[in-house]
């Protein structure tokens, strides 16, 4: 899950998918240099993602389902939001608020959670959709004019006839 920087010269990952090989951790490489450095205090965190001011990158804890956002400034770690359970996060385009898909009962939301305070509200409720929490691929993300856009599978079952 790689994210840039904005200046373009970094990419900032963190796996997915890391907790049966206790790999996750927050990784940033460098692509002037080709060096890969793992964020300090990153252990145990997926799926980075750098804001748009180059400011923070945020990350999802694997166990308690805890936003964490790094001041890359000062290389500081802090909590953001607690119970989230969801995979995808996307910032606002000035830098103050992540948005963070939550598939948990009683329907799946994406939520704002706001960069100063941590103060969270329910920006989308995806339950008006009719999407079921198993068909949500859990991304997420905004076009360049702030447009949300949501990957989720939709699977049917047909029966096609074709006359050759």
């Amino acid at each position: 899950a790689p994210t840039w920087s904005s200046d373009g010269g970094s990419l900032a990952y963190g796996n997915l998918y890391c907790e049966e090989s206790r790999s996750c951790a927050i990784h940033i490489l460098r692509l002037a240099d080709r060096r890969v450095q793992t964020v300090p205090g990153s252990q145990g965190l997926r799926t980075a993602r750098w804001s748009p001011d180059g400011r923070w990158i945020a990350a999802l804890t694997s166990d308690t389902r805890e936003v964490r956002i790094f001041d890359v400034r000062s290389h500081l770690w802090r909590s953001l939001a607690q119970g989230v359970h969801g995979d995808s996060l996307a910032w606002s385009r000035d830098s103050t608020s992540i948005y963070a898909m939550d598939v948990s009962l009683p329907g799946p939301k994406i939520l704002r959670i706001r960069v100063p305070d941590g103060g969270r509200t329910t920006w989308a409720d995806l339950g008006a959709l009719e999407i079921k929490r198993s068909d949500l691929l859990g991304w997420f993300g905004f076009t360049p004019d702030g447009s949300p856009i949501l990957l989720y599978k939709h699977a049917t079952s047909e029966i096609l006839r074709a006359d050759w």
